[in-house]
């Protein structure tokens, strides 16, 4: 199977929306008055409220995904910034499909 046609539309569309902060993670559901029972990561249990930031780069869910690739994430720099970061990590030149791929698995 070519390798680009492994991401699909929703793949595409689900990253698109993380890095333009559209993605419907609880913090922005309750920044559009949507109301929940919680507003925590479901993820972990660190009583944490799940933004873009906390749920593909600080939640440990998160940093075990991304370590079982062997890449690290920073706290404190933007996630585009982490991006770059992987890039130069993976080296390759379809790292940005696996960094999707990878953003699809921990949505």
């Amino acid at each position: 199977m070519a390798l680009e046609n492994i991401l699909q539309p929703k793949h595409k569309v689900c990253f698109w929306l993380l890095l333009n902060d559209m993605l419907s993670t609880r913090n922005i559901l309750q920044r559009k008055n949507i109301h929940l029972e919680t507003y925590n990561c479901e993820l972990c249990h660190l009583a944490t409220e799940e933004t873009l930031f906390h749920l593909f780069q600080d939640c440990p869910f998160a940093k075990s995904c991304w370590g079982i690739l062997n890449l690290n994430t920073h706290s404190q720099i933007t996630f585009r910034e982490v991006i770059l970061m992987l890039r130069d990590q993976l080296n390759s030149d379809f790292y940005l499909n696996v960094v999707i791929l990878m953003c699809w698995t921990i949505w």
